[in-house]
């Protein structure tokens, strides 16, 4: 227990990290901490731990955000910039994936491969989430989202996630980056529509290009409308009434 402050500003842990149940009543600073490169010396460092007062966690190194997966904090920690940026989270995932391959072992059988590394994001995805939800009653909706896609990530490394979902979860990164891009899908869109016309265009010229009558420009045109009519309106090929609103 640390009734008053805590004070481990710039100092390194080259090995085990352990405050489990631990307890800072005072202010606790970590600024500038060099922590564990090692996955299995930092995972769950601050199991159980309870952050009273004001925690700093700034630091300008990588940061675990593993160790978070289990700590409580009754004030929103503070860590600066880089934790929240698209590098820092990739950077996370990375560090977890290198880990699980770190420790590979030939002897080992593959189930028990799949366990290790369903165990670095299980404790990688927890911290993720702990701290959505920290930022989120701090009313932080960047960082918020932000967490909230480490998590999404980490789900899919899940022994509870099934092919289906993965593919969902990639999709969803891909169209729109879990909800955080405003420009992918209307980027999305637009390679969507230029794809279907060049079918519908070339499915057309195969079909009548022989014919009398027949012209490229306005097949192209046809199957730009016909495109977006699709995507927009899906069900509106059925319509009778479809044909004639397209001439």
């Amino acid at each position: 227990t640390f009734t008053s402050l805590a004070d481990f500003g710039e100092c390194t842990f080259l090995r085990m990290l352990k405050f489990e149940n631990a307890s800072f009543s005072g202010p606790a600073s970590f600024e500038d901490v060099r922590f564990p490169s090692k996955f299995e010396h930092s995972a769950y460092a601050f199991r159980g731990a309870k952050f009273a007062a004001s925690a700093n966690f700034r630091t300008g190194r990588f940061l675990p955000i593993g160790m978070f997966s289990n700590a409580k904090f009754d004030r929103c920690p503070i860590f600066g910039d880089l934790h929240v940026s698209e590098y820092y989270i990739s950077r996370c995932i990375a560090h977890a994936l290198s880990e699980s391959i770190r420790t590979w072992n030939p002897n080992i059988p593959g189930r028990e491969l799949e366990r290790s590394l369903a165990a670095y994001f299980i404790c990688l995805g927890g911290g993720f989430r702990n701290l959505k939800l920290l930022m989120e009653a701090d009313r932080s909706r960047s960082a918020e989202y932000a967490y909230y896609k480490g998590e999404a990530i980490c789900r899919r490394y899940s022994r509870d996630c099934g092919k289906i979902e993965a593919m969902v979860s990639r999709l969803y990164e891909i169209v729109s980056d879990f909800g955080l891009s405003i420009t992918r899908p209307i980027y999305a869109m637009i390679v969507l529509v230029a794809v279907s016309a060049l079918i519908y265009f070339l499915v057309y010229y195969n079909h009548f290009s022989g014919i009398s009558g027949y012209d490229n420009a306005q097949n192209a045109d046809q199957s730009v409308l016909f495109a977006v009519r699709s995507i927009v309106r899906p069900f509106c090929v059925w319509d009778l009434s479809f044909v004639d609103r397209a001439k």
